[in-house]
């Protein structure tokens, strides 16, 4: 059974776990810019610039989303949509599933769920690896 809750604190540690997973199981890593998630990051994401899904398969973390829906003024958001918007309307999604899990829809759940959070944004930028055929 499929569930996608809003992770805490607590989970953070897990999920920078499956992301280094995730990270050794990719077969072209030349292709792919993983930002370190330290868990300061990942605490400051979900306390004060946005939040993080968290997805449980069976009692097992198979997957994540992170949203920063707080942007800084540094985002090169401007560049890849070539207009000048307001970042407060932007948020930025990055999210992971585990390989044994993937080609399942997860990642389509994920977003549907992220989007009942972002019903306040006009832009959102999903970062998608290269190889990713299922997207």
């Amino acid at each position: 059974m499929l569930k996608i809750k809003k992770a805490e604190i607590n989970d953070i540690n897990n999920i920078i776990k499956l992301k280094d997973k995730i990270w050794c199981d990719l077969e072209n890593k030349n292709w792919y810019f993983v930002e370190e998630l330290t868990y300061e990051k990942l605490k400051e994401i979900i306390e004060k610039r946005g939040f993080i899904l968290k997805t449980i398969v069976t009692d097992e973390l198979v997957g994540y989303l992170i949203a920063v829906t707080n942007l800084h003024k540094n985002f090169e958001l401007i560049n890849l949509i070539n207009k000048k918007i307001n970042l407060k309307e932007c948020a930025e999604i990055s999210l992971a599933v585990e390989v044994n899990n993937r080609n399942k829809g997860i990642a389509s759940e994920m977003l549907k769920t992220a989007e009942k959070y972002l019903t306040d944004k006009k832009y959102v930028i999903v970062t998608i690896h290269p190889d990713n055929e299922a997207s």
